[in-house]
């Protein structure tokens, strides 16, 4: 529970740095928050799977945030802080994916189904 509260804040405050780092396009922010709502939800999964029933499904973020990442370097040209903060939300995704998987839920990926 702790881990999925410390990820959530953490992520949190990466979108914040994003937000800060660099000028984004209107796209570009829409696709960061579009992901990191997906995050934030999938993360609230975990956390009621701890305690509660395990039939639900854990969505992952990463290929939004990627789709988001690919869209910001193509419009800066270089790396910048904003990119950083991006590949680590693209970490704690995986990281909690792999927790989904080891606590048995279900795993959807925008990379490899058609989700909604």
């Amino acid at each position: 529970m702790r881990l999925a509260s410390a990820s959530r804040s953490y992520s949190r405050n990466l979108v914040h740095d994003v937000d800060r780092a660099s000028p984004l396009d209107l796209g570009s922010r829409r696709e960061i928050k579009g992901a990191s709502a997906t995050l934030h939800e999938s993360l609230d999964v975990i956390a009621a799977a701890l305690n509660g029933p395990r039939d639900t499904t854990y969505t992952r973020s990463s290929a939004l945030f990627d789709r988001a990442e690919r869209r910001s370097e193509e419009q800066a040209g270089t790396v910048h802080d904003g990119q950083l903060a991006i590949r680590d939300l693209k970490l704690i995704d995986g990281t909690m994916a792999r927790l989904a998987e080891t606590m048995s839920l279900r795993i959807a990926d925008y990379d490899t189904v058609g989700v909604g």
